[in-house]
């Protein structure tokens, strides 16, 4: 599963491995536009992960989960496709999120750092990004990496990038150790 969230990310944010440039804009113009908009069935509960079957190759991001029906604009992508892709990643791989409605966020920056601070349920925790801004005044658009991307060629495209190391908001494993886990320890949250 985390091939397919990788490389559905990657064909969102790049376009052959290189930022869009200029013109983020015109990933959205593939399509064409459509405003009535019917989305397949997405089943509810969702299957277990045992019964999808094997793919050996890079899934196509465009073929709904029923496998059989492909997304036909821009609209049915983000009505459609995108949160059907979130629910299954909420599903097989991250779990599903707290309700985050008695959260305070606040945010700090010193320099190239920003210190984004959560507090709930009388916990607090923070969480350091860098921020690789391009010259200039901006504003400019942000990607968000959380490694192995070639920042340079976004900063110099005119997009700013902010990294940080997810394995502190919340490790890749069963450790349940980071900041995540820090706000929301001994709850039955991720997979």
């Amino acid at each position: 599963m985390r091939t397919i969230s990788f490389a559905i990310l990657t064909l969102v944010v790049t376009s052959g491995g290189t930022p869009l440039g200029q013109n983020p804009g015109r990933l959205a113009d593939i399509f064409p536009r459509q405003t009535n908009v019917t989305c397949p069935v997405t089943p509810n509960p969702m299957p277990k992960a045992a019964a999808f079957p094997s793919v050996k190759t890079m899934p196509d991001p465009f073929l709904y989960l029923d496998g059989k029906t492909r997304v036909q604009s821009k609209d049915e992508w983000t009505q459609c496709r995108q949160p059907e892709i979130l629910k299954l990643l909420q599903e097989y791989q991250y779990g599903y999120y707290p309700d985050h409605s008695q959260e305070t966020v606040s945010a700090t920056r010193n320099g190239n750092t920003l210190t984004v601070t959560v507090t709930t349920g009388g916990k607090t925790a923070s969480i350091a990004a860098s921020l690789n801004l391009p010259s200039g005044g901006g504003p400019f658009p942000v990607v968000i990496s959380i490694g192995g991307m070639d920042i340079k060629s976004y900063v110099n495209a005119g997009i700013a990038v902010v990294t940080f190391d997810y394995t502190k908001v919340a490790a890749d494993s069963n450790s349940k150790t980071g900041s995540f886990w820090t706000l929301y320890s001994g709850r039955d949250i991720g997979k």
